[in-house]
């Protein structure tokens, strides 16, 4: 598989059909592989389940004026 830049890659077009020319069929030939049950394993959330709480981490921070904020001490 070509980089987009190595293939000259400039424009919206040319990008579209190099991910379908070049990149996905490298992507199934390489990156894919038949699972071994394909039966669906995924489980059903339950009510106690809260997805957006399971799936993100919050913290409060100050930014300062000049668009900066601390982490772990740290500037």
């Amino acid at each position: 598989m070509k980089d987009p830049r190595i293939a000259n890659v400039t424009t919206r077009d040319q990008a579209n059909k190099h991910l379908e020319t070049e990149f996905q069929p490298w992507w199934q030939k390489t990156l894919t592989v038949e699972p071994v049950d394909p039966e669906d394993a995924h489980r059903p959330l339950e009510k106690g389940h809260e997805l957006p709480a399971i799936l993100s981490h919050v913290e409060s921070r100050i930014v300062k004026p000049d668009y900066t904020f601390q982490f772990e001490g740290r500037q």
